[in-house]
């Protein structure tokens, strides 16, 4: 939550514009409800030129990936690292890749989190360079992300299912905030309840049971990026909101 003066000043500054673009709905709701200004909804743009041309490479250890800041408490990574616990005991053999650039704070949390479920041999931190980031996507086998529940979530879209899903790779996240008006479980990718471990563990379980099934999936996903997300596709339907002004 934010402070009243704080709502007090952007309701000052808000009723003086004309439009809003909001990345959901529930912004939109806390923004615009009283003001009532035209406003257009863009939850997430990808750039799919980035796409174009990978040329998928076998890798010689099959990989679990993520990738973003590692912000725990908007990314609660600490979640897959306790799922990755139930597959090992389970005899999955998988490996996870974190990439990304965590503060030491949150790395040693998720250190000692490794150490306490053994999970050294089965999990790296990386980091990736911007040009890299489309290959490493693509050749991954499935792709996780997840958040807990919270206010930031509620309001918020995870901008990296637009590249997720645009690599054709599976995807597993959880479902939180308004994910799932857009894209559809098992249709597009997969959603696991939020802060449970085991419920996410049964899903990448499900994901890699049924490998060319989540395969075919992740192909429907990533067709629903390029028709309705993608920077031209997006920015032809701002274009028309902008126009309709």
């Amino acid at each position: 939550d934010i402070p009243q003066w704080k709502k007090c000043f952007y309701h000052f500054i808000l009723k003086r514009q004309d439009s809003f673009i909001f990345m959901t709905e529930n912004i939109n709701t806390f923004y615009n409800f009283s003001l009532q200004k035209p406003y257009h909804i863009l939850p997430t743009i990808t750039d799919t030129s980035r796409f174009e041309g990978i040329l998928k490479q076998p890798q010689a250890k099959k990989y679990i990936c993520y990738m973003g800041n590692m912000e725990l408490s908007k990314d609660n990574v600490d979640n897959i690292l306790y799922a990755l616990s139930i597959l090992l005991r389970d005899n999955y053999d998988v490996h996870l890749y974190l990439f990304g650039k965590p503060n030491l704070k949150d790395k040693s949390i998720l250190e000692r989190i490794i150490e306490q479920e053994g999970l050294a041999n089965n999990t790296s931190f990386r980091f990736a360079q911007y040009n890299d980031v489309p290959k490493i996507l693509s050749e991954a086998d499935i792709l996780v992300s997840s958040q807990p529940v919270t206010v930031r979530a509620d309001g918020g879209f995870p901008t990296k299912l637009g590249e997720y899903l645009m690599s054709g790779t599976p995807v597993l996240s959880t479902n939180v905030g308004e994910t799932s008006k857009y894209f559809k479980d098992g249709e597009h990718m997969y959603f696991a309840k939020p802060e449970s471990p085991l419920d996410y563990a049964n899903k990448l379980k499900y994901i890699i049971d049924n490998y060319e099934k989540a395969l075919a999936v992740a192909k429907k996903g990533k067709m629903l990026i390029e028709q309705s997300y993608s920077h031209i596709s997006a920015g032809e339907k701002m274009h028309k909101f902008l126009k309709s002004l």
